[in-house]
């Protein structure tokens, strides 16, 4: 994309346009502009709903009517899909009240509502629910009961021997076309310390989504997941940035002091300073001066920061090819503050067993710890296929090529 293009994505890329916002989109879509690649980085950063929605509210200045149109059917067709993940928010949670399960809806629906103020303004594909660890089986049990599948057959055995490595599971109800992600822990191995329901103390919101209540993360600890979610990813996609900049607009009354303590004692304030860094640059969130200040006092947050802004808007993700696991980046081996912190990472990294594990091989629970040994040699096996595939493709082809 070029600067334009990316100027442009990012004006839309936020629920409210001011009239110096406006004026800007208008003037930057008479410039030359790929209005096909513009609509595919949209779709790939999940911020098409608000690219068409900006795009109306700006009037007929904007893109041409081939471009709206497409984008219109986009759009419906996702809000259609979002009213689907939302009915069936509401089914389980009639379920899960009715079992005194305690549960919060993240992200999905619950996000879009309560943070962009509408349900259709997000691109989500499932729905995410946290529930305690002490209900996993029953919870898990109930979906399978309601014709969900997961994605990994688990007996109940298995699915306590996987839920002491592991923090999700998916399951698909092919019924309704809704995927559930199970969660236990957000955070997982990305933390220290776990954002559990128990590590919340309480501390939890109250949102309305279709005429229901739930409950929903503390605008603090919501910050908090969203960042490391965000450097879990890489902050490869426009979205993830995006949700941290509606939330800092949408939420005036943040305590910030208390979002940095809480980031101190999880061990992961370079993940939200970068965060909120990069909501600032790259969307205007109106962070306050002081939190910036204190951001300031991260070079490494800053430099890491800046080097993901020159890159977000990549329209490819992460190369699945290279010589080192395709979960490895060197941002989360450097977002990381200490030694002890980078060290747990390799480790986790390299020897403990994740879904992937479980899903190529599914072993009864009673040797479940065979992964611990299986892992190092899954991801020895697998460097070394793909860098054969690269050797291949970068000489034995050309050469074949060449002598052909």
């Amino acid at each position: 994309m070029n600067p334009v293009e990316i100027r442009l994505l990012l004006t839309c890329a936020r629920t409210e346009l001011d009239d110096r916002l406006t004026t800007l989109l208008a003037s930057l879509c008479t410039k030359q502009v790929n209005w096909e690649k513009i609509v595919q980085a949209a779709i790939i950063h999940r911020v098409m709903p608000l690219l068409f929605i900006n795009f109306q509210k700006a009037g007929n200045r904007c893109a041409p009517y081939p471009v709206l149109n497409k984008l219109k059917t986009l759009y419906y067709t996702n809000l259609q899909h979002s009213l689907a993940i939302s009915c069936e928010l509401r089914q389980l949670s009639d379920l899960f009240c009715k079992r005194d399960i305690e549960f919060i809806p993240i992200k999905g629906p619950a996000l879009a509502q309560s943070v962009y103020g509408d349900i259709a303004l997000r691109q989500y594909a499932d729905l995410d629910i946290l529930v305690q660890k002490t209900d996993i089986t029953s919870v898990y049990q109930l979906l399978l009961h309601e014709g969900y599948r997961p994605e990994i057959q688990l007996n109940t055995a298995q699915l306590s021997a996987y839920s002491k490595t592991e923090y999700s599971l998916c399951l698909n109800n092919s019924a309704t076309r809704v995927t559930v992600e199970l969660h236990w822990d957000l955070t997982g191995r990305y933390t220290y310390y776990p954002l559990d329901i128990d590590s919340l103390d309480g501390r939890v919101d109250g949102f309305e989504v279709e005429g229901m209540h739930f409950k929903q993360l503390s605008s603090e600890d919501l910050l908090i997941y969203l960042c490391i979610h965000g450097s879990k990813d890489g902050w490869h996609i426009l979205d993830c940035i995006c949700c941290v900049a509606e939330l800092i607009r949408s939420r005036k009354d943040i305590d910030w002091t208390r979002v940095i303590d809480r980031a101190n004692h999880m061990r992961c304030r370079r993940m939200v300073f970068v965060g909120i860094q990069l909501a600032n640059d790259m969307l205007a969130a109106p962070v306050e001066k002081k939190v910036i200040k204190i951001i300031e006092t991260d070079p490494v947050a800053i430099k890491l920061a800046s080097k993901i802004n020159q890159t977000a808007l990549e329209l490819s993700t992460f190369s699945k090819e290279g010589l080192v696991p395709p979960n490895f980046s060197l941002c989360h081996f450097s977002i990381r503050e200490s030694v002890t912190d980078k060290l747990r990472y390799l480790f986790y990294l390299l020897l403990v067993p994740t879904r992937r594990d479980w899903h190529i091989m599914t072993l009864p629970a009673r040797f479940a710890f065979l992964y611990y040994l299986l892992r190092p040699l899954r991801l020895l096996a697998e460097t070394f296929y793909l860098g054969l595939s690269k050797l291949k493709s970068k000489w034995v082809v050309p050469q074949v090529k060449r002598l052909i």
